[in-house]
């Protein structure tokens, strides 16, 4: 354990916390109080890694996230809730705030309001980084890995993904489900993400991206915007590919949601986006962002997780997906 950093934070009253975003990942969490009385969380990330780590290379990236001031920098515009990162018992343990009071309430619909902050705040990370040479992130090929079902299938590590077994079963649904125009593509790009990757290089600038931004990882203090769990999956690529997912998971794609949180279709959140960034949202790269969504959740777009009501939104949802899929493989295909 190095102690010089425990010491002087003065960490005490530990306990485990199972509110953590652990659900996906190898992650324990516990809570702790510091010396000064500050509430704080412990997320102990796991010596051998966990599927995550495996599809993106991610060994180590949140202390070199740390260690490089790169989160530091991120702090001028997002509160991160970052405020060291020890060793302890072989493994790196990353010491956060505790953010419980601004985290978005779990399972609540979101205000019009309330949307826009959170976006404006996203849009504003994304033009302070965008252009900029970083190092040693996600990449875009590593992030559209995560399901593929030969990887999820052949990962033997430690911590495997908890859901493996429904991921596979959802792509083999998702062959008889779709069309096949799409489904060859989607293949096609399982077999080799690198393809989808080069075409978001092509259409537009990369910048900074937060990676998971589900609304489980956001919140709101005053105007600012609050974005935790950077690690594995915080990445470079365009600003579309975060506003993709942020769209998805918080309109209805997202497992284990049991609604939608955000009652809009994910063209209205790209135009509240659109209206606070620096720079148009490029069609081309939010047309392929949209395609690495289906890349990655297409097996879930098949209804194999979830109650009736999250079924019956998928649904509701898949025409709009399948058309902005075959828009980005309009003037190309990697099948």
């Amino acid at each position: 354990m190095t102690s010089s950093t425990i010491d002087t934070l003065g960490v005490s009253h530990r306990e485990p916390f199972s509110g953590g975003s652990q659900a996906y990942s190898g992650a324990t969490f516990e809570r702790a109080v510091t010396a000064g009385g500050r509430p704080v969380l412990l997320k102990h990330l796991p010596a051998g890694g966990d599927w995550l780590v495996r599809a993106t290379d991610g060994l180590g990236r949140a202390r070199r996230l740390w260690e490089s001031g790169l989160l530091g920098q991120v702090g001028g515009t997002v509160e991160h809730a970052v405020i060291d990162l020890w060793r302890e018992d072989g493994h790196d343990v990353v010491v956060m705030n505790d953010m419980s009071d601004v985290l978005l309430p779990p399972d609540t619909r979101l205000s019009r309001s309330e949307v826009e902050r959170l976006l404006a705040g996203l849009a504003g990370l994304h033009a302070a980084f965008e252009g900029r040479a970083l190092d040693g992130l996600c990449s875009p090929a590593g992030r559209h890995r995560l399901f593929v079902p030969a990887f999820q299938r052949d990962d033997h590590g430690p911590n495997p993904c908890p859901v493996r077994d429904f991921v596979i079963a959802g792509w083999e649904m998702f062959v008889g489900l779709w069309p096949a125009d799409v489904v060859d593509a989607v293949f096609a790009l399982h077999d080799d993400p690198g393809l989808l990757q080069r075409q978001l290089e092509l259409a537009a600038p990369p910048t900074l991206l937060h990676g998971d931004t589900k609304l489980d990882n956001l919140g709101l203090r005053g105007e600012r915007l609050v974005a935790v769990d950077w690690g594995e999956l915080t990445g470079t690529g365009p600003a579309e590919m975060d506003l993709a997912w942020f769209a998805a998971t918080g309109t209805g794609v997202m497992p284990g949601a049991p609604t939608w949180r955000i009652d809009a279709r994910p063209d209205e959140v790209f135009a509240v986006y659109e209206a606070h960034a620096a720079r148009p949202l490029d069609r081309r790269a939010l047309d392929l962002a949209c395609l690495g969504m289906i890349t990655q959740m297409g097996w879930y777009l098949t209804g194999v997780l979830g109650d009736d009501v999250a079924r019956a939104r998928t649904e509701q949802l898949e025409p709009w997906w399948l058309a902005r899929a075959r828009a980005a493989l309009e003037p190309w295909s990697p099948a």
